[in-house]
């Protein structure tokens, strides 16, 4: 196997895992499925009046392999919660992983990304980095 057909297989399985298990196992009930992504680049954003962005661009490229078909809308990230809260949409990518979205939420073993953010001050700063 080559490592592209890894990739893509984990990212399918990845999108499998975000969707509620009618949309998995039934008969189809809908064309399409429905998502949303927070706006926010680099993983899903706006640009010359067309959505793009890594997590958008992988998701898209999965399901098409995968022959599904998904319509996609960049909105707040509130908005996207809420939204798959009430079944209007069939999921909502990228997002954190909590304890409150787990709650009504599955999410896949893998993470899709991994992100270290840090905090940087000048020297001599009254902001320091010591201790933990």
């Amino acid at each position: 196997m080559t490592r592209k057909f890894i990739v893509i297989t984990t990212i399918f399985l990845t999108i499998l895992s975000f969707l509620p298990s009618h949309a998995i196992w039934a008969e189809p009930q809908y064309s399409e499925l429905k998502f949303m992504v927070p706006d926010g680049p680099p993983f899903g954003y706006r640009k010359d009046d067309k959505i793009t962005g890594i997590a958008y661009d992988i998701m898209i490229e999965a399901l098409s392999l995968s022959g599904y078909t998904a319509s996609v809308q960049i909105t707040p990230l509130s908005r996207a919660i809420q939204s798959l809260k009430a079944g209007v949409i069939d999921g909502v990518f990228p997002l954190y992983k909590t304890a409150e979205r787990e709650e009504f939420m599955s999410f896949a073993g893998e993470a899709l990304f991994t992100q270290t953010i840090s905090l940087f001050s000048r020297t001599g700063s009254a902001l320091n980095s010591e201790g933990d």
